[in-house]
């Protein structure tokens, strides 16, 4: 199965540059970028520039397979319209950075919900899917696809939910990706894995418990990752697996999971 790394946890501490270098040290060749301020500017005025992407691409030999928005700041299922519109103009602004990066994949986070009082499926399905049909036709435009990523307490939780958009879209442009530590807070990892089959384009890796979600180094929780493995092999997936592991030492971190993954018996290729 080939690994990659997502930047998460040089968020606050490294500079892309650096961080670019500590995962070429590490041995990493398939990056996911967590694209957030002050580690990747998305403003107007100061935004990541293609040819600096370009750049860091060739001068540590490393593939970048996905942009990745965090979804504290924007939110497509927000009754506000206008929170809407600014989300999927992010979205947009990603979308032609990765073409002109040859970046393939979007991650999406489907929008978050009133935690105390969230509104019926169909309601905040009804506002949020013109904002997702649009991203993903200027995605086709642009010849990028959007993830669709499973998050507790947002407002696509569960591969059944997902699967349901997927098919209400219909677009070869919208796939997913599944997140294990995500999915076992709500539902079985493995099944999840297995119903959403072929829509899975890339995975992201953590631990967690489920009294506490966290991203947390491979086995120091409770998920069963050596389960994990066998229903990727099931299902065929061909893609990259990317750690998304929050740490303080981002290399200890990494490491220890790699470790903790081959006992598991993953078999692993960067």
């Amino acid at each position: 199965m080939k690994l990659g790394i997502n930047t998460y946890p040089f968020l606050w501490t490294a500079t892309i540059e650096e961080a670019f270098e500590e995962i070429n040290q590490i041995g990493f060749k398939q990056v996911e970028i967590l694209t957030s301020p002050p580690f990747f500017p998305l403003h107007s005025d100061e935004i990541m520039k293609a040819d600096k992407i370009n750049s860091l691409k060739k001068n540590f030999n490393i593939n970048i397979h996905s942009l990745n928005l965090p979804g504290q700041d924007i939110n497509l299922a927000s009754p506000f319209k206008e929170m809407r519109e600014f989300s999927e103009n992010q979205y947009k602004k990603l979308i032609n950075l990765a073409k002109n990066t040859d970046i393939p994949y979007i991650v999406m986070p489907p929008g978050r919900l009133h935690p105390l009082l969230p509104p019926d499926f169909e309601w905040i399905w009804g506002i949020t899917k013109p904002h997702i049909e649009s991203l993903v036709e200027y995605a086709a435009q642009n010849n990028v696809t959007m993830l669709i990523e499973n998050i507790p307490s947002l407002f696509l939780q569960s591969s059944e939910q997902i699967k349901y958009v997927i098919e209400e879209i219909n677009s070869e442009n919208l796939g997913v990706i599944y997140d294990v530590a995500n999915g076992f807070m709500v539902e079985n990892p493995v099944e999840g894995i297995k119903m959403l089959n072929d829509k899975i384009k890339l995975v992201h890796l953590s631990d967690t418990t489920q009294t506490k979600w966290a991203h947390d180094v491979i086995g120091t929780g409770d998920v069963d990752f050596e389960s994990v493995y066998t229903a990727l092999e099931v299902i065929h997936y061909k893609g990259v697996c990317i750690l998304e592991i929050i740490h303080p030492q981002a290399k200890e971190g990494l490491l220890k999971s790699i470790d903790n993954l081959i006992s598991q018996n993953w078999k692993i290729e960067y």
